[in-house]
C-alpha cells in the first residue's frame, strides 16, 4: 500500500468517519426519538465507530462510565446502558481482527508516530499478561460443568470474558504519551464530576449514609461501588503528585485530588477506607529519593481535610458509630457477610475442583431470607470475590485468579527497577496502587464485574504493561 493510499484512509477514519456517525445518530433522534428504535440506532451507529476506529470507542466508554444505568431486558436479563454494550462490541470487534491479523500472519511494524522505536524495526508488543488471563478466562468456561442454570451461568461467562478482553483491547491502543493524554481526557474529568455530584448529595443526606437511599439522584448505587471507583482515580493522582519531577500542571491535578480526596471521606464505606490505608501503605513504602517532604505535606494536608470534615455538624458521631460496627456480630451487614462467607465455603465442598457454575450463589442462594435479606433487589454475591471465585469456579478458578494478582505484581515490581523516569514511574506505582487497593475492597466485597469497578480493574491490567513499554521505549531513545 502506498503512501497516498495510507493517508487517505488515515483522513477518511479521522474526519470523515466521525462526521458519517453524528449524522446517523442525528437522523436516528430526529426519526426516532418517542420509540424504542431510537436505542437500537444509536448502539448501531456506535457500532460503526467501534470497527472501524476501536481506540474511539475506548475513550467513549471511560467518558460514559460513571453515568451508565441498568436496563432491564427480558428472560432474566439485565444490561448497564451503554458501557456494557459498548463493550460487548470491543470485544467482538477485537477479536475479529485479531483473527485477521493470525490468518495474515502480519507482523507489527513500530511507528514513531506512536513512540515506539524507530521505523523498520519490529515492536515486542506481547500482552505479559495473556496465559494468566486466558487460564482465568478458561476457567470461567470449565465451570459451566456444574452449573445449576446452563443458560443464566452461559450468559454471565460471555459478560465477564468481555470484561476480561478489556485489558487485551487497553495494552494495544495505549502506545505512546499520546494516548495516555486521550485516556486521561476521556476519563477523569468526567469522574470527577460523578464524584462531585455524589459528593454535594451525600452531604445533604448525612442521616442515610450507610443506606442506598443516601445515593438517590446520583450516579451510583451504593458506597462499595463508589468508594473503590473514587479510590482508583485517587491513588493515580496522589502518586503522580507525589513522584513525578517533570513539569506539568500542578494546579489541575491537585484540583481532581481534592475532589476524589473529599468524595472518598464521605463514601461511608469501611472496605473503601481500608484499602485506600493499605494502598497508601504500599506508595509510601516504594522508593522515592527527594520526595519526603511531599509525603509529609501530602500527610499534613490530608490531615488538615479530615479535621475539617469531622466539624462538619453531625459527622463525627456517625463516623464513630460506623467505625464501632467493624467487628460486631450484632450489625446486619456484619452478620450477613459471615453467613455468605460460610455458604461459599459450603460450595466449594460440594464441588471443589471446577466449582458449582459461575454465578451460581445467587441462583442456589435465592430463596434464603438470611443470606439476602427480606427486601434485597439484587443478589450481591458472596461479599468476598476470593470466596465466591472458589465456591463457582473451584480450586481451577481460584489457582487461575492468584495467578493473575502474583503476575501483575511481579511484572510491576520487576519494571520498576529499571524505570527511572519519573513520569513513567508515577504512573506505574499509581497503577500497581490503585489496583491493590481493589483486590484488598474484594475482599469484603463482589463487585469484580460491575462496570464502574471492572471497567477500571481491568483497564490497568493493559494500562500498566503498556506504560512499561513506553518507558522502555524512552530509554531506548534517550540513550
Amino acid at each position: 500500500m502506498d503512501s497516498k493510499r495510507k493517508a487517505d484512509l488515515k483522513w477518511l477514519s479521522y474526519q470523515v468517519l466521525p462526521i458519517i456517525v453524528c449524522i446517523f445518530a442525528g437522523l436516528a433522534i430526529a426519526l426516532y426519538y418517542d420509540s424504542s428504535l431510537l436505542s437500537l440506532a444509536l448502539m448501531f451507529a456506535l457500532a460503526i465507530a467501534v470497527f472501524v476506529k476501536l481506540p474511539y470507542a475506548l475513550y467513549a466508554l471511560l467518558l460514559f462510565l460513571p453515568f451508565s444505568f441498568r436496563y432491564i431486558l427480558p428472560m432474566q436479563a439485565e444490561v448497564q446502558m451503554p458501557t456494557e454494550p459498548l463493550l460487548g462490541m470491543m470485544a467482538l470487534a477485537y477479536g475479529l481482527r485479531w483473527i485477521i491479523r493470525t490468518c495474515m500472519s502480519e507482523k507489527t511494524v513500530c511507528n514513531v508516530e506512536n513512540g515506539d522505536s524507530p521505523s523498520g524495526s519490529i515492536s515486542d508488543r506481547r500482552f505479559p499478561f495473556a496465559l494468566p488471563l486466558l487460564a482465568y478466562g478458561t476457567s470461567h468456561v470449565l465451570s459451566l460443568i456444574n452449573a445449576p442454570s446452563l443458560y443464566l451461568s452461559g450468559k454471565g461467562i460471555v459478560r465477564a470474558l468481555a470484561y476480561i478482553m478489556l485489558a487485551f483491547i487497553v495494552y494495544d491502543v495505549a502506545r505512546s504519551k499520546r494516548e495516555l493524554r486521550y485516556l486521561f481526557i476521556a476519563s477523569f474529568p468526567s469522574a470527577a464530576v460523578a464524584v462531585l455530584w455524589t459528593t454535594l448529595v451525600l452531604i445533604g443526606n448525612l442521616q442515610l449514609w450507610q443506606w442506598r437511599s443516601a445515593y438517590s439522584g446520583t450516579p451510583f448505587t451504593n458506597y462499595s461501588v463508589y468508594g473503590s471507583f473514587a479510590g482508583v482515580f485517587f491513588l493515580i493522582l496522589l502518586s503522580r503528585l507525589l513522584l513525578d519531577k517533570e513539569p506539568y500542571d500542578k494546579v489541575m491535578w491537585g484540583g481532581f485530588l481534592l475532589i476524589f480526596s473529599i468524595g472518598l471521606a464521605f463514601c461511608f464505606s469501611r472496605g473503601a477506607w481500608l484499602s485506600i490505608i493499605i494502598a497508601m501503605l504500599f506508595l509510601f513504602s516504594t522508593r522515592t529519593e527527594g520526595n519526603q517532604y511531599r509525603k509529609f505535606l501530602t500527610i499534613v494536608a490530608f490531615g488538615f481535610v479530615f479535621l475539617v470534615i469531622l466539624s462538619i455538624p453531625g459527622v463525627f458521631n456517625l463516623l464513630i458509630e460506623r467505625v464501632e460496627t467493624v467487628f460486631s456480630t450484632r450489625f446486619a451487614s456484619n452478620k450477613m457477610r459471615l453467613l455468605r462467607w460460610a455458604a461459599a465455603i459450603r460450595m466449594f465442598l460440594q464441588q471443589p475442583i471446577t466449582g458449582t457454575g459461575y454465578g451460581s450463589f445467587g441462583l442456589l442462594y435465592q430463596g434464603k431470607v438470611e443470606l439476602v435479606g427480606e427486601i434485597a433487589k439484587y443478589q450481591l454475591g458472596a461479599h468476598n470475590e476470593y470466596l465466591q471465585t472458589l465456591a463457582e469456579m473451584g480450586i481451577l478458578g481460584f489457582a487461575s485468579w492468584i495467578y493473575l494478582i502474583v503476575a501483575f505484581f511481579a511484572y510491576g515490581i520487576r519494571q520498576l527497577r529499571q524505570i527511572e523516569n519519573t513520569f513513567y514511574r508515577s504512573i506505574v506505582i499509581g497503577l500497581m496502587t490503585a489496583e491493590l487497593s481493589l483486590l484488598v475492597h474484594l475482599f469484603v466485597v463482589s463487585i469484580l464485574h460491575v462496570d464502574r469497578t471492572g471497567i477500571p480493574f481491568w483497564c490497568i491490567y493493559g494500562l500498566l504493561p503498556a506504560v512499561c513499554q513506553m518507558s522502555r521505549t524512552h530509554r531506548a531513545e534517550n540513550g
